[in-house]
């Protein structure tokens, strides 16, 4: 068996344990490589996976009489390849990862495939923005509050169609109550009355407080926009899996 290791750095060149001619060609195009591993040391690894997963690997997998793990690659925690304490020499830590990977004392990680992980990425990016968008409407929140416009303890949604006309015209310099509760849905349970009282403080709001709250809903709006186009990109994503998913079924066994 012939492998191939390599330190999750861009500017190792990694170790060839087998044929000594096997030193000089880490791609693996002209010798026959089995196994890759490699350490999973921040984000340097990625890169170099993907080149192999597309360059490497479909050439090891259709090869006749080939092995069960033949065009492996193997993601291996870096603590798990931990060595004595000193100066680290990228040469001898690539030998010992490949002579702990043939004696499964390496702790392995999942890379899913490139389909799986471009859905891991559109939703996580989904996610974190939806968390960020969250944690901007808390801060809105305890903006207006000092600020002194009690609108949020009338609105249940501060965020809705209405409470954002009412926040852009407070943003925009409105200093009439009744202007801005006349923007306000009709539908609301909160009376004119309640309203004017909770929006008396825009009389003579400070200007840094309409600057400031300008600024969150223009964030605001920026964030909104990105999350539609974050439900297309996974709109597109799933249209095409299911058009491939009828052309072949086995695609996703």
């Amino acid at each position: 068996m012939s492998m191939w290791t390599a330190r999750g750095h861009s500017n190792d060149a990694g170790l060839a344990v087998g044929p000594p001619s096997s030193a000089s060609s880490p791609s693996g195009s002209a010798i026959e490589v089995e196994e890759v591993v490699m350490e999973s040391t921040a984000q340097h690894w990625r890169p170099v996976w993907s080149t192999l997963e597309r360059w490497w690997q479909p050439r090891r997998l259709p090869r006749a009489g080939a092995g069960r793990r033949v065009g492996t690659l193997h993601l291996a925690q870096a603590q798990s390849n931990r060595g004595r304490p000193g100066r680290k020499k990228d040469f001898p830590d690539a030998e010992r990862l490949g002579k702990r990977l043939v004696a499964q004392a390496l702790v392995l990680s999942f890379v899913p495939d490139p389909e799986q992980h471009l859905w891991r990425t559109l939703t996580r990016t989904k996610y974190h923005l939806t968390r960020t968008r969250v944690q901007l409407q808390n801060r809105l929140e305890a903006l207006l509050e000092q600020a002194h416009i009690k609108l949020s303890s009338l609105v249940s949604d501060l965020l809705g169609l209405s409470a954002r006309r009412m926040l852009q015209a407070l943003a925009d310099g409105a200093t009439d109550p009744e202007a801005v509760v006349a923007l306000a849905d009709r539908r609301w349970h909160a009376t004119p009355a309640h309203l004017r009282d909770a929006l008396g403080a825009c009389v003579d709001l400070h200007p840094v407080y309409r600057r400031l709250l300008q600024m969150a809903l223009a964030d605001l709006t920026l964030f909104d926009t990105q999350l539609q186009l974050l439900d297309q990109e996974i709109a597109d994503l799933l249209r095409l899996t299911r058009l491939r998913s009828r052309a072949s079924p086995k695609c996703l066994g």
